[in-house]
This record gives C-alpha cells, structure tokens and sequence, in this order.
C-alpha cells in the first residue's frame, strides 16, 4: 500500500512541476498512473480486511464510479489547465529559471570563468576565421544585381597525360568568343592592371572593361554615364574613365561632370565621364579607383616574323577574365558545355588553348592576391576552427557534469518529488546555454580585433577591411554559441536527470555510477583525439615548411633589388603620349654601374617574380616535352652579369661573354630542367634551340634552376639569351625600344632601402616603374606555407591545452570519487607506487586511445593538407611517431598530478568520509 500511495503521490505532484509545452497523450497516462494508483491503494485497503484479491478489486470500482468519465473529465481540466499557460506565463517560468541559474553561477564564480574562458577561446577563434571567410569566400560583391545568377568563367586547357589545368585568363580573341556565345544571357570581359598613379604619383588601382561590363552586373552610375561600344573598342585610344565614388570625393572633390572634369592618370589626361554608385568597389577584395575601356588598353605586342601583331589580336597575351550571367532555369553544366563548344576549333598559336569552360561562383576565391592559395589555406583552417570547437565543447561538457553530479542529490530529490525531467533538463541546458551565450559575446568582442589580425595576416597587400560591427558575424557566432550550449549541456542533464534515486537519495558521493565516468572518459578520448590529428597536421605543415626552406632557390635573395622600367610589359599601360622626360632600364644601369652601394648590376628583359614570356620553340631532333599549360619554356633576355649578381651558379659549360654580340653564332644557357625535358640522358652542348621556328641558337652553358616561379612549385623549364644578340625577331615588344626591361642591383641587405629610395629618384614622376625588393617577394612567396604552419601550430598547441586540461579535470575527479577506495587499498598494504600507478594507469589508459583514434583520424584526412604540403607525404612516419610521442608525455604529466595527490591520501581522512 505504500509504494501504491508513493505511486499516486509522484504522479499528482509531477503534474504541478511539468513545464507548460505537454502533449495530451503524455496528460492522459498521468492521470491514469494516478487513478490506477488510487484504486490499488483501496484494493489493498480491501485485501487487508479479508477480501478475497478479486472481491476487493471489484468493491473498490463500484466505489470509484465510473472510470472511463472521471477520467475524461480530468483529461478536460487538465487540457483547459494548459491552454490557461499562456506566452507570458510560459516567457516567466523561463525567466524564473534564469534568475536561479544566475544565483547559482554567482556563488561559482570559478566555475563559470573556466566554462566561459573555455567556450569563449573556441567561439573567438571560429568568429574570426568566419569573418574573413565570410568575405573572401562567401559573400557577393556589394552593389551587384541577383549575384546568385552570376558566374565567373576559367579555361580548362588539356594537358597530354593529366587531368586538365583551370586557368582564370582567357586571350582576348579566346574571351570573345567565350563571352559572345549564347550560352549567357549577358557576359563580359575586363583586366586588371598594375602601375596605374594618380596625379600626385599616388599608386591606384584600376581595371579595363569592355562596354557590357556596368550593365551585366546591374549597377547604375551615381552620375554621368558608363562605356559606350565605341570607346570599349580596342585600339579606339578615347581617353575616357569612369570612377569609384570614393576616388570621385578623395581625389576630384566631387566636382560635377557637367564641367568637362578631367584627371591624370599615369601621365595621360581622361575625361571622367561617369561615377560608379556608392559602395560598389568591383568584383574582387581590393576596392577599384578607375575603370578605363579596352580602347585605350595596351597589354603588349606580339612581334612575329618581323610582323607586329597587337594584344587584342592574338593568343599569346592571356590576361582577360569573364563574367556571365546564367539564364533562370538552366544547369551550370549545360551552360558550360555551350559556352566551350567555340573552343574547340582553336589552333595551338601562342601554345595550348583552352578546350573547354568552367563556372564558378561570384563570390567564390575572391582573393585579393591573385591567387586562390589562401582561400584554400583560409578553408582548412575554417575546418580546424570547427575542430577547436569542439574540444572547447567537449571541455565545457566535462565542466558542467561534474558540476550537475555534484547536485545529483538535488536533482534525485527534485524528482522524487514528482518534479518532471524535462524541467529539470530544460534548467540544466538553460544554464549550459547561457554560459555559452556568455562566452559568445565575449568572442564576438575580441573577434573584430582577432579578424583583423587574421586579414593582415593572411591578405597583408589588401587594402580591404572589415567593419567594426559586422551584423553576419555577430549573428553566426551567437547562433553557433547556442549549438555550442545546447551540445555541452544536453549530454549531462539526460544523464543526471535518470539516476537511481534511492542511490542519490543517499548522497553517496563516492559512488556517483559508472555512466559519469564512462561519459567524462568518453569526452576525454573525443578531446585527445581532435587535438592528436590536429597537432599531426600542423607537424606535417611544419616539416613541410623546413623543406621548403631548405630548397635551393637558385639565386641569392638577400640584399637584390629589381627595377622594371617599361610600358610595353603584359600588364602595363601603353602611353600613346609623348616619350619626353623618360629614363630606361639602360640608363639607369649605367648611373647605378658606380654608386658606392652597388655590389654588381645587370640587365634583364624582365625582372624575376615577375611576368613570365615565352615563344614556340623547339629542338631538331628531339622529341618535344609534355609540359602544362603556362608553365613554359620561358626565356630570358639578359647582360653577361646576370648570373653573377643573381647569384645564380653555373653547372656545366660556360656563361655569355664579350665574344657574343650581334653577328656572331646566336647562344643560349638553359636551366637544368630544361636540360632534363629536351635532352634526357645527354648533355645539350652542340645542340641547338629554333627559336620561333627561324633563329638556331646553339646551347653553351646549364646554370641550376631560379625558382622565381610563385611559391614552392617546381621550376619551370627556361632558357636564357644575351642582350648583346638580341633583334626584334625574338621578342614581344615593339621595334626600336630599349631591349632591356628590368634592371638587377646587388646590395648589402641593410642598404636595401635606401638603394629603393635612390632608384625612385632616377624615375620622373609620372612614369611606371615596379620596384622590388626580392627577398621580400619571396618572403609573399612563401607566406601561404608559413601561415599554415604558424596557424595550424598555434590551433594545435590550443587544442592540445585543452586536452591537457579536460585529462587532468576528468582524472583529478575520479581520484577524489575514489579517495574511499584508495585509502581501504593503503589499509590493505598498497604502497604510494601502486596507488600512482593505479591513477597513472587510467589516464595512460584513455590519452593512449585518444592518441590511437587521432591517428587513425589524421591518416583519414591528411589528403585535405595535400595541396599545403611540399615534399612531405600526408602520411610522414616522423610526424606521427613524434606526435603521438608529445601527446603521451604531455597525458602522462597532466594525470601524474593527481596521481601524486592521491599518493598522499591519508587512510583516516579517507574512510572516515564514507
């Protein structure tokens, strides 16, 4: 009769404890649960009396009346009950719930600075990486109409033996074609441009469109107007620009248009016939100042057979980008495959040509330096973001269960008297979830400053930035910091609030059960695994890092300083203006030939890291090489000190001397690739290489390879041609100019910059000229290997804190839930050594499984750092055994604490707790 009154008891007083959100359903088995309880408490009333078990089931139904409307009734009551709970009422439980979490919190001030701080780290970390790559990789282009339909087009050109090469330029001729095909239902070309200044010598940045350009991307001029088809037209030479609204205030003062106003770019006047609305900045990172039509374009020359052929007219220029916008209703595939099917017509001028077309989104690798390096780089590091997360989730979990089982006798106590579980479950998540809310706003804080390290990190040559208060960021790291709350907190309340309560109800606290312990080791061996393959990749990225900066590059960095002083360069502008008030690359290299700083100068036709030229060749005799698209063989036209003020080392042969000038037998020094692709197995000495299918030059010398090519790539075959033997055959340029291009200074490195200073001086404002200090080009050259290996280090060490942490937390409690039984085992004979190796033996126990998944983890995803790697394999047995080694010792020393504080545990204190 007891239990039958317990019964009855629990299910009446539940009712008034269950939260409003109830099902009918979930109503109707209380009250049955109550009243089967009443009439079992009568029937053993009956028994008791002496009648018979059937008898008194009977007297206690006729007595009850009828079941089946009483409990309809009370089903009524019950519902009308429910719907009585209005918002507001259902609005105030939770704000009661609220205040009394925030009480608790108050008295635990440790506690909630350890799950905040916690939360927090992984929340900043992820806030910040989102806020770059919610510019870089996901947001459109602000000011432009239905993005969503807007598609940037790549070449895909074939290569021989390999999956083909996407390339983001197309040639001019080659970008009509894609762009005039019915495939879209509007395209465009344009193409960027480098060296463009103001009229106070200020560098700015600019782009050339064609006409279509402003009204495929729906963008309205603020005044004045865009391009007209005539002034688009290569060759037009109408000298008319369009400005940003920005360039329109800063630099013009907002004059009106109507006035005729003009402005100088470079040394050319234009007349600025229109202004692009507020706001719009193009569609890459670095905002746009100019926009200038194709008609007044120069991007170099093509000089063939003595026949000078303009950019715009043949293939070997490749420096135009497209944009279309797909038509409503039509696959991205299908409009690739029509906007292609032109291509495959194209003869092999200038080398491969694309045979087909790829689309990509707007807002896709919109990277500001060209490449989409860092946006893979900014992608993997996205992932270890969601990774540190959930370490710092898993951390806070282990936090909060053991703060909920320390109030496991409150929470059996609750619910022995018919408080519901999901009330108590709601309180305990609740409470998870601002603690998180907590931690979340105190990222969102710090991630505007941690963002805009990031950005300069990752992109420090953008002049993009972030604003102060970035609604998409605020709202993605709150919305992330209420995931992260409900999945901390959700685990330990279903836990606590099923317990075996008359367990609980003993407060037996060294015996909190086996599923804590299970859970708690559980989330440890989550963290030490998310922690182990994220420190195994940030030592593959190290590793691939030290090989990277054990490579010969060819060439000497330190203290080199390259000038390029011409117009007629692949991205330059052609000034149609006079040449009056001009310096070349040769007189520059005669003035710095004896300045008192100048350690060696040379002439080149264009400076390394730089733009790239080459022209069919080949090798009588030989069969020709499968080499990729845009990879060469490139040349160079050089002085006789090249090679010595590079620092470039001669392998076999000679170098160009005084003897090869013009008239003598032409002469060519070739890189070891080079020598390696054309002639396998053989030297090339006596050989010759046709140039442009008319000019034998006879190969003399092999120099090791110059990687000036961008990053850690393999270098490109080349060949390399004297000045002195040079003729309008053999180059890209136009008649009757200077030969030379770039000039080469050697320097000591700590007069590097005064040796820029100096080199400005020579040039006359107004006058493009591209200075650059080499070791810094190979420093940006690098950047995406070092920023991955100091990023992916600095998550891994954080991880690996964290770890740290949650092993000594979990390991420290246990030992004090298992003080009773240590101190019986010290009783019972068990020395300090067996009660440290007992408490070592757990925690070894769980970092070594951790350390097993990780791997296993790590071995599983070491593809996705592929394209980050440089000479190391995914699956480089040094980094694995290290790692695993460094995640031990550091499990090891975080469970040796407690395992020294349990050694010390005195038998008497420890039983007389129980």
């Amino acid at each position: 009769m007891a239990r039958s009154l317990r019964n009855g008891i629990r299910a009446g007083v539940r009712r008034l404890f269950v939260p409003a959100l109830r099902t009918s359903r979930r109503t109707q088995e209380d009250l049955e649960a109550e009243l089967a309880a009443h009439i079992d408490a009568r029937v053993e009333y009956l028994v008791a009396r002496g009648h018979s078990p059937e008898a008194a089931r009977a007297e206690a139904m006729r007595r009850f009346g009828d079941l089946d409307q009483t409990l309809e009734i009370l089903q009524s009551s019950a519902e009308d009950r429910e719907h009585r709970l209005n918002l507001s009422d259902r609005i105030q439980a939770v704000r009661q719930d609220v205040r009394f979490i925030l009480r608790g919190l108050g008295r635990s001030p440790a506690f909630t600075a350890g799950v905040v701080a916690t939360l927090a780290l992984g929340l900043g970390i992820n806030s910040a990486v989102f806020r770059i790559a919610d510019r870089v990789l996901l947001r459109a282009p602000v000011g432009v109409s239905d993005p969503s339909e807007l598609r940037r087009i790549t070449a895909s050109t074939p290569v021989t033996g390999a999956a083909p090469v996407e390339m983001p330029t197309f040639s001019y001729p080659v970008a009509r074609l894609v762009a005039e095909s019915r495939a879209f239902s509007r395209a465009s070309t344009y193409a960027s441009t480098r060296g463009l200044r103001s009229v106070d010598g200020r560098e700015i940045s600019g782009i050339y469109v064609d006409s279509s350009f402003f009204a495929l991307l729906g963008v309205k001029p603020a005044t004045g107007r865009f391009f007209d088809t005539r002034e688009t037209e290569p060759g037009a030479e109408l000298s008319v620009a369009v400005v940003s609204y920005d360039f329109w205030q800063r630099d013009l003062g907002g004059v009106p248009l109507t006035s005729g106003l003009t402005t100088k770019i470079s040394d050319r006047q234009y007349q600025v016939v229109g202004v692009t609305p507020r706001g719009f900045v193009g569609l890459e990172l670095d905002p746009v100042d100019v926009w200038l039509p194709f008609g007044v374009a120069q991007l170099g020359r093509a000089v063939i057979n003595g026949v000078t052929i303009p950019w715009y007219r043949t293939n070997n220029f490749r420096a135009m980008r497209v944009v279309g916008r797909v038509p409503r209703g039509v696959s991205d595939s299908r409009v690739a495959a029509q906007a292609g099917s032109p291509l495959a017509a194209l003869d092999a001028e200038g080398g491969t040509q694309p045979r087909g077309v790829i689309l990509r989104s707007i807002s896709a690798s919109r990277d500001a330096t060209g490449s989409d390096s860092t946006s893979r780089l900014l992608g993997r590091l996205a992932g270890v973001a969601a990774v540190v997360l959930l370490i710092s989730c898993a951390n806070a979990a282990n936090l909060l269960l053991a703060r909920a089982i320390r109030r496991r006798r409150e929470i059996a106590v609750r619910l022995a008297l018919g408080g519901a579980r999901s009330r108590i479950v709601r309180l305990l998540v609740v409470e998870s979830v601002l603690l998180a809310l907590t931690g979340g706003l105190a990222a969102a804080l710090a991630g505007y400053w941690t963002g805009e390290g990031l950005r300069r990190l990752l992109f420090p040559d953008g002049r993009w930035s972030s604003a102060a208060f970035d609604d998409r960021t605020l709202v993605f790291t709150l919305l992330v910091a209420l995931a992260a709350g409900l999945a901390a907190g959700l685990a330990p309340a279903l836990q606590l609030t099923n317990p075996d309560l008359v367990t609980a109800l003993k407060d037996n606290r060294h015996q909190p059960g086996r599923r804590s312990h299970h859970t708690r080791a559980l989330l440890v061996v989550l963290q030490t695994a998310f922690s182990m393959a994220l420190l195994i990749g940030s030592g593959l990225l190290v590793r691939s890092m030290q090989k990277i900066n054990a490579v010969n590059i060819g060439f000497e960095p330190e203290g080199l300083v390259t000038t390029e002083i011409s117009n007629l360069s692949r991205y330059a502008v052609l000034n149609s203006g006079p040449t009056t008030n001009r310096v070349t690359a040769s007189e520059i290299y005669n003035r710095l030939g004896h300045h008192p700083d100048v350690r060696g100068v040379a002439l080149a036709s264009l400076a390394p890291f730089g733009s790239q030229q080459s022209m069919g060749i080949s090798v009588p005799g030989q069969p020709e090489p499968v080499i990729a698209p845009m990879n060469g063989p490139f040349y160079l036209s050089v002085s006789n000190s090249y090679f010595s003020v590079m620092g470039t080392r001669l392998l076999r042969g000679r170098l160009f001397t005084s003897v090869d000038v013009r008239g003598s037998l032409p002469v060519a020094v070739v890189s070891e690739t080079m020598a390696r692709l054309y002639w396998p197995g053989r030297e090339p000495f006596g050989t010759c290489i046709l140039l442009a299918g008319f000019t034998c030059a006879q190969v003399v010398g092999v120099i090791e390879d110059i990687r000036d090519t961008r990053g850690g790539s393999a270098p490109p075959p080349r060949y390399y041609l004297p000045l002195t033997q040079r003729t309008d055959r053999s180059l890209f340029d136009a008649p009757g100019s200077d030969s030379a291009q770039a000039v080469i200074i050697r320097t000591t490195p700590a007069r590097t910059a005064a040796m820029v200073a100096t080199i400005k001086q020579l040039v006359p404002t107004g006058q493009r000229a591209t200075i650059d200090v080499i070791s810094d080009r190979v420093d940006r050259a690098l950047r995406p290997w070092r920023l991955a290996a100091m990023l992916f280090s600095v998550l891994g060490v954080v991880a690996l804190l964290l770890a740290c942490v949650g092993v000594y937390s979990v390991m420290s409690y246990i030992a004090s839930e298992r003080i009773h039984e240590l101190g019986v085992r010290i009783v019972l004979g068990a020395t300090a050594a067996d009660i440290v190796r007992l408490v070592l033996a757990g925690g070894t126990r769980l970092v070594l499984t951790g350390a097993a998944l990780g791997v296993v983890g790590a071995a599983l995803g070491a593809r996705l750092l592929a394209s980050l790697l440089f000479g190391v394999s995914p699956l480089d047995p040094t980094v694995y055994v290290t790692a695993v080694f460094l995640m031990a010792t550091i499990g090891i020393v975080a469970t040796l604490v407690p395992a020294m504080r349990a050694m010390r545990t005195d038998p008497t204190v420890a039983l007389r707790a129980e």
